[in-house]
């Protein structure tokens, strides 16, 4: 709402119409950046478009951004803007975490934070296996294995 204060709209944006929606969807895509003026990571600006999307369905909006033809200006936008987002190097796995080399195994097991001397190192040692071998990741993953 603030955004479209922004903008000059007085409206709520359930009674936008579409094709002015549109256009305001299309310029927010353009000119979002956090505070910094840094760009967003392209899934954060994805889940924007969603958060308004399902915030306009729970007004009964009747026009999906993300599907309708009406909003195509504002896909559109949005793959270019995620395009060049990534050209920019942002989405390109930012948050990916290092494997755990054999000298940091060796490591931990020598500091007794693994190991199966008790259960205060019996815990750390199973998660690590679950998440190194099996693949999980979430606690509710562990605790249903």
């Amino acid at each position: 709402m603030v955004f479209l204060q922004g903008e000059g709209e007085q409206r709520f944006p359930k009674f936008i119409p579409p094709c002015d929606l549109n256009q305001h969807i299309s310029h927010f895509i353009l000119s979002v950046r956090k505070k910094g003026h840094e760009e967003f990571e392209p899934s954060t600006l994805r889940d924007m478009i969603s958060s308004i999307d399902r915030y306009l369905r729970t007004k009964s909006y009747g026009v999906s951004i993300i599907n309708d033809i009406k909003f195509h200006k504002s896909r559109s936008v949005l793959k270019m803007k995620l395009k060049n987002l990534k050209k920019l190097g942002k989405g390109i796995n930012p948050r990916a975490s290092s494997p755990v080399s054999d000298q940091d195994l060796q490591k931990m097991y020598e500091a007794q934070t693994l190991g199966d001397e008790n259960p205060t190192n019996l815990i750390p040692s199973m998660w690590l296996i679950f998440t190194m071998h099996f693949g999980m990741r979430t606690g509710k993953e562990t605790h249903n294995l």
